[in-house]
């Protein structure tokens, strides 16, 4: 039975392993740890799910990982000690709103083999407002439903079907509009919610006043070292 929560998951195995913090992004430096394939996810059926929103081109389509390249809050970071020859996928598009403009961002790493080991999507709004609630409101969870339940659409592998992850993406997103209705625009709200697959397929999905996102990647303390 898949389950959304929040906090933290319980580790596997010896203590020597790595962990996570709270918000399932980011590793303290231990053994070097790098991200791993999610099982049966495709890299292509993710692009066609992007593109058939038909927002915009991508700026990168496969290549090189940029040496730039910083994850978001909900994208896991790999130790910096591993070596890799990671491929690249990235859009930037804003997006035409009657009730105001915002921005989205797709992203997707995959191991040279193009195999997926993350794939992101961002809605950046920034709604806070005192002045517009209505409008805002309107904004943040209307406009965004369709581009952030189509980018869900491609998370579909072994674990999860795109079916499951497209109604979960769509529970959240009604959850954070309703706690940014009862909080009538006035002070800043933040939701954030896991869905974990007992094969350790972890996808994240966070919401506040100023973006929503949704990302998948294979839990790094799945199939852990062994004691």
């Amino acid at each position: 039975m898949l389950a959304a929560i929040g906090g933290s998951v319980a580790l596997q195995g010896c203590d020597s392993e790595p962990t996570l913090h709270d918000d399932f992004s980011t590793y303290p430096i231990s053994d070097p740890v790098p991200m791993r394939p999610i099982p049966g996810a495709d890299i292509d059926t993710w692009v066609d799910a992007v593109a058939s929103l038909d927002l915009g081109s991508w700026s990168l389509y496969g290549g090189p990982r940029p040496d730039d390249y910083e994850p978001a809050a909900s994208e896991p970071m790999e130790d910096a000690r591993v070596k890799n020859d990671h491929r690249y996928w990235s859009l930037e598009e804003t997006v035409l709103h009657d009730e105001g403009d915002f921005e989205f961002t797709a992203r997707a790493i995959t191991d040279e083999d193009g195999n997926a080991l993350t794939m992101y999507c961002e809605t950046d709004y920034d709604i806070y407002s005192e002045d517009l609630p209505n409008a805002a409101t309107s904004l943040a969870f209307e406009g965004i439903r369709p581009i952030l339940e189509a980018c869900a659409s491609g998370f579909g592998n072994d674990a999860v079907t795109s079916e499951e992850l497209v109604g979960w993406v769509r529970e959240q997103l009604s959850a954070a509009e309703a706690a940014y209705e009862a909080d009538e625009g006035r002070n800043r709200f933040a939701i954030g919610e896991l869905f974990d697959t007992p094969e350790g397929v972890l996808v994240w999905f966070n919401s506040n006043e100023d973006r929503s996102a949704v990302s998948i990647f294979l839990d790094p303390r799945a199939d852990g070292p062994e004691s």
